[in-house]
């Protein structure tokens, strides 16, 4: 039986708590959405190095890319996350940056939504998205951001299948 995630990265459930809960207070209904992939931050380079060699016990690579001037690992669990009926197989891990200092913990989510970008910030007119990404060629993204360390993210194609375009 393959190991559970939680024996090497910190229990999502609170991370994941604390977004479902910002998200039903700003009354953004996630409900049909696939919940793509976690972010999981990191302190520093050995730490990085660390988690991406202990993740490869917990699923395969999908890959690892220089992304915003640092590598991204990207991780396909072969036993998914469990949360609330819903199950996450994709972890991200950045490397951190070298000027902005992070603690180690999760850091966003994604859904997977089947509409226009435009479209969905339009619907939940009355919610600050930031929009850095909307202009991306490849699966551009909004989000909200509900604090330094937590913000939940929009985008029209998995992670997964991103990877595999780029590749």
């Amino acid at each position: 039986m393959p190991w559970k995630i939680i024996d090497l990265l910190w229990d999502p459930c609170v991370f994941l708590d604390r977004a479902f809960q910002h998200l039903e207070n700003d009354k953004i209904d996630v409900s049909i959405y696939e919940l793509d992939h976690i972010c999981y931050r990191v302190e520093t380079l050995e730490e990085y190095s660390h988690i991406c060699e202990q993740l490869l016990d917990y699923g395969v690579l999908l890959s690892e890319a220089m992304i915003q001037w640092r590598p991204i690992s990207t991780y396909k669990l072969a036993s998914p996350i469990a949360y609330k009926g819903r199950e996450i197989y994709c972890v991200e891990i950045p490397s951190p940056w070298a000027h902005q200092k992070y603690l180690t913990w999760y850091e966003h989510v994604e859904f997977v939504i089947d509409e226009d970008l435009t479209d969905f910030m339009f619907r939940y007119n009355y919610i600050v998205f930031t929009t850095n990404w909307i202009d991306k060629k490849i699966n551009p993204d909004v989000s909200v951001r509900y604090s330094d360390t937590m913000a939940v993210k929009f985008h029209n194609n998995t992670l997964e299948d991103v990877i595999k375009y780029e590749q």
